[in-house]
């Protein structure tokens, strides 16, 4: 496994272009300063983010959710109709 640390990042491709630059290349450092060489705090929000979509699709959250909403329009519409 390579661990490349922010030392070893070209300063051209750590501060980028545009936005994602600004944000990735400026705030982003400055704000989340590594203690180690491992990852840091964006990294593990990151994964955080991808395993809870995960968890909703494999547990079809959506779907659930969507047909909750659409049962109770169709008993709304039902009622309107009487």
């Amino acid at each position: 496994m390579e661990i490349t640390l922010r030392d070893q990042i070209p300063i051209e491709i750590r501060e980028g272009s545009g936005t994602w630059g600004w944000a990735y290349g400026g705030s982003l450092h400055l704000t989340d300063l590594p203690w180690n060489a491992w990852p840091s705090l964006h990294i593990f929000q990151s994964l955080l983010i991808v395993l809870t979509i995960d968890y909703w699709l494999k547990n079809d959250v959506f779907e659930a959710s969507q047909l909750d909403n659409d049962n109770k329009r169709m008993g709304e519409m039902n009622n309107l109709k009487l």
